[in-house]
């Protein structure tokens, strides 16, 4: 990806790592931008294995989860899995009072999400 990108993609063992560089995620044209290119580093994989990289999030929107669910939805649709790592405890109780933690896979670090995707 160029260096407009809001996302870096590296891979590891097979799994697709997908690191957000922004802290902040509440503007509605980033977080188009940043799906539209989740999209397309994932778009060629077939049951895909990701790790949404959150470690730099300091605050995000509604819609940015909804991104999130979006990721997941369709890596399920193709019987691939993600799992998001690195979510600051603030953010996570977002996801907590929402019941989302019952929907998405969360991991403390990238190898503990690396772990439960090659289990």
């Amino acid at each position: 990806m160029d260096d407009s990108s809001k996302i870096s993609v590296s891979q590891a063992s097979g799994v697709t790592v997908v690191a957000l560089k922004s802290a902040s995620l509440l503007d509605a044209v980033e977080i188009d931008t940043i799906g539209r290119q989740i999209d397309a580093a994932l778009a060629d994989l077939t049951a895909p294995k990701v790790i949404l990289d959150l470690r730099n999030l300091q605050n995000l929107s509604s819609s940015m989860i909804g991104v999130f669910l979006t990721v997941h939805k369709k890596a399920q649709a193709t019987k691939g899995r993600v799992v998001l790592c690195g979510l600051k405890p603030h953010l996570m109780k977002v996801f907590q009072i929402a019941n989302l933690d019952r929907i998405l896979s969360f991991a403390a670090d990238g190898h503990e999400a690396l772990k439960r995707l090659q289990d």
